[in-house]
């Protein structure tokens, strides 16, 4: 589980990169994908034996980018122009 977990975060990481350099006129794809890295990096540090300081702050610090991440992402699907009922 854990080897598989962690490929997830580098495949994951990987296409955040993709993104990052494709879907520019698209930035909540990049948001999207920026907070499921950070939900699998909260994932894999949760099960890890024994939970350290640091291992509660990298859960706490990525669960807030999280959040703030999935926030920005909603902030930046606009609708179209199109499915506005005037």
């Amino acid at each position: 589980m854990d080897t598989i977990l962690s490929l997830l975060i580098i495949s994951v990481g990987a296409f955040v990169w993709f993104s990052l350099k494709k879907f520019k006129h698209k930035p909540f794809i990049v948001n999207f994908s920026l907070s499921a890295m950070l939900l699998l990096i909260v994932w894999k540090t949760s099960l890890m034996n024994p939970l350290d300081w640091l291992s509660i702050a990298v859960i706490v610090i990525c669960g807030i980018a999280f959040i703030m991440q999935m926030i920005l992402g909603f902030k930046n699907i606009n609708p179209t122009e199109d499915s506005e009922i005037y």
